[in-house]
């Protein structure tokens, strides 16, 4: 796991949205698989004591029941990932690591348990971290396999091929690592155009509809209001030139004027408020 995708790893309360970390429990299955399959491989096929055999199936249920509560469950229970802690993490490697090595030592076939731990330290550890751990992880499962067959030497041609394929494999993570960050870089860039779309397309909204009540606005102004000034000042003109005897007519037209005034007001009103 490189430092940029354990930096780039979602809020606890959103899914994580990477393939890296969607995919991430395919190397706790792989893990599982292998720990299965050489356990009851060293079970059934090779010639184990009754107290070896007893060792193997405690130090199988230990490692496996310690990866499914850290690795599995408890960060679905917390719906955190694991690499967000990191003390945690390194604690829960480190055992798992001191849990597989007896096993090595009392069958070889441990080995493909042991070949799988190199995933799971790039998935969990960040480069600078996993990078060390894989050579410490190579070193230990050589001292232990020499230590089974008798002998210590630093010029094992085991030892050496093995610090090879262990270097090209982390040239190898080092390469995924860029992928990945260019993969999490580009993903912010589509992250922030989509949000620069969003605001200019609520932006140029906004300005729609504030074009649009402006034009209202003006209608409403250039017609009712004004249609009701006009009545209002032919009424006002139909009362002055009534004579006094006509008093009825007086009395209508200002009632007439009164309700012009206040729809007048009204509109006004309306025009202010758009």
């Amino acid at each position: 796991m490189t430092d940029l995708a354990r930096n780039t790893q979602p809020k606890p309360s959103q899914p994580a949205n990477h393939a890296w970390d969607r995919l991430g429990w395919i190397w706790s299955a792989i893990f599982l698989l292998a720990l299965a399959v050489s356990g009851l491989l060293a079970l059934v096929l090779e010639e184990q004591t009754a107290v070896s055999r007893t060792i193997i199936l405690l130090l199988v249920a230990a490692s496996a029941g310690w990866h499914v509560y850290f690795a599995l469950w408890l960060p679905k229970r917390q719906n955190t990932p694991l690499r967000e802690n990191a003390r945690l993490t390194l604690f829960f490697l480190l055992i798992s690591v001191l849990l597989a090595l007896p096993l090595l030592w009392l069958e070889p076939l441990f080995m493909f348990v042991i070949g799988t731990f190199y995933g799971l330290l790039f998935f969990f550890l960040p480069f600078s971290r996993a990078f060390p751990a894989v050579i410490l992880l190579t070193l230990s499962w050589n001292l232990v396999l020499q230590l089974r067959l008798g002998g210590l030497s630093l010029l094992s041609a085991s030892l050496w091929s093995s610090l090879g394929l262990t270097a090209v494999a982390g040239l190898i993570a080092l390469w995924l690592e860029r992928i990945i960050r260019e993969s999490a870089e580009r993903a912010e860039l589509v992250k922030a155009l989509q949000q620069a779309q969003a605001e200019l397309a609520a932006s140029e909204r906004r300005a729609g509809v504030l074009a649009e009540r402006q034009r209202l606005a003006h209608e409403l102004h250039d017609t009712l209001a004004q249609g009701f000034i006009g009545i209002i000042m032919r009424l006002e003109t139909a009362v002055s030139n009534l004579s006094p005897d006509e008093q009825q007519a007086i009395g209508d037209i200002e009632k007439a004027v009164g309700e012009a005034r206040h729809n007048l007001t009204q509109v006004r009103r309306v025009v202010q408020n758009l």
